[in-house]
């Protein structure tokens, strides 16, 4: 079945640094047209690194086929550039989802309180090529 895409992102750009703030609860379809949203606006970096700034402030849940999707996006993330992912949690549940995400995936990813702190990371992160420690 086909069903209408539940929740809603918005992406700004920032130079090498993509901003997603993260809105409701989240179906299938809603990460699909998500993850099509961003990597249409990783290919205009043309290969540069980047960095993601995901702000989940606004984001209340999603159902069980959400994760298995943002795991297979996270994967090409890395395999297209991004060095390092900065969130903002509003709850544990978000934080621990997140988490085993990146522990299976191996990949660098921080925590900020703000989109303004998130930014710092990443930057820095730029700037010196190198991520910086993976949250624990």
């Amino acid at each position: 079945m086909n069903y209408p895409a539940h929740g809603s992102h918005q992406v700004r750009f920032y130079g090498d640094i993509i901003v997603v703030e993260l809105h409701g609860s989240w179906n299938e379809q809603a990460a699909q047209h998500y993850g099509k949203e961003m990597r249409e606006h990783v290919a205009l970096l043309a290969g540069r690194p980047w960095c993601r700034v995901v702000d989940l402030s606004n984001y209340e849940l999603h159902t069980p086929g959400v994760i298995s999707l943002g795991k297979g996006f996270a994967r090409w993330t890395a395999e297209h550039g991004c060095l390092f992912h900065s969130y903002i949690f509003s709850n544990f549940l978000q934080r621990q989802t997140v988490q085993q995400m990146f522990d299976e995936l191996g990949q660098a990813y921080g925590e900020a309180s703000s989109v303004i702190a998130a930014i710092a990371q990443c930057r820095q992160v730029l700037d010196t090529n190198q991520p910086l420690s993976v949250c624990q």
